[in-house]
């Protein structure tokens, strides 16, 4: 792939800068601290579920497309007294569809991310815990629609392609509460305050950079963003996950995720998905 002027260096600063404020001081951290409380609590996770997934891109059609996506979800997660530091890719796939034209639609949606949360504030609410935290962190997102038609020309079918390709600066607030000994839940809010984002230009499979896209590679498209801030176009995920302890050291995980993203460029773009996941998550 050719990187061109167009990479989003800004982010790639931001990260640069994260990774060298926050390395460092967390080293150092954990060190003191596993002499004295024990060593980090770490997790992994594995979810699979389905996406209620919605999407309105002018670009394509003025149609609101729709349809039910396979989800999965892989995290990993680090705790050390106030810090965690937590991963998460996240990949869904399937056919979409409009209600009022015939469209050949498929969907696919990936999102990776890492959160660093500290706990502000902890407090009783009957017998057990809630903890509250705040965060920074950064992610990548790409959801693209490959989009077919019946056309008169081009062997009856007419095929483009439409992308949001977003990389950011997150705001995190999280909560965390204890509803028994052996049941956890957790909230989290991630508000993309700064964003990178590449859409297709208009003018549809004739423009110049969208033939740069569908003919060479995808990933041109993560290179070709424009700088965005919240105000500019909001975008908001959420995350709801239940655990309930089934072993010492394993977790059933009941998760909801609610994502809505938003975009101008070059027409008119919105999206909403609702995913419902279940997993295991392992402890050690």
């Amino acid at each position: 792939m050719k990187i061109n002027k167009h990479i989003p260096y800004p982010l790639l600063i931001v990260i640069a800068l994260l990774i060298i404020v926050f390395s460092p001081s967390q080293i150092v951290c954990q060190t003191s601290e596993d002499s004295t409380s024990g060593a980090a609590k770490y997790s992994v996770g594995a979810n699979i579920g389905i996406s209620d997934f919605h999407i309105k891109d002018e670009y394509l059609s003025p149609d609101v497309m729709k349809g039910i996506l396979f989800a999965s979800e892989i995290s990993f997660k680090s705790k050390l007294k106030k810090n965690i530091h937590a991963v998460d890719i996240f990949f869904s796939k399937g056919n979409t569809n409009s209600d009022i034209h015939e469209l050949e639609l498929t969907q696919y949606a990936v999102g990776i991310s890492y959160s660093f949360l500290y706990s502000i504030h902890s407090f009783d609410a009957g017998e057990f815990p809630v903890e509250l935290s705040l965060g920074a962190g950064v992610s990548s997102i790409v959801m693209n629609t490959d989009y077919i038609t019946k056309s008169l020309i081009a062997n009856g079918k007419n095929y483009d392609q439409s992308w949001y390709w977003s990389h950011s600066l997150n705001f995190l607030i999280h909560c965390d509460y204890s509803l028994s000994k052996d049941q956890f839940l957790s909230v989290q809010l991630t508000a993309p305050v700064y964003k990178i984002v590449s859409r297709p230009a208009n003018g549809h499979w004739l423009d110049e950079r969208n033939q740069e896209v569908l003919n060479d590679s995808f990933f041109n498209a993560a290179t070709q963003g424009s700088p965005e801030f919240l105000w500019d176009n909001f975008a908001l995920y959420c995350a709801v996950n239940y655990n309930h302890k089934i072993k010492d050291n394993i977790d059933l995980s009941f998760g909801y995720r609610f994502n809505f993203v938003s975009s101008n460029t070059p027409l008119s773009m919105k999206s909403y998905t609702n995913n419902l996941l279940i997993g295991l998550n392992f402890l050690f």
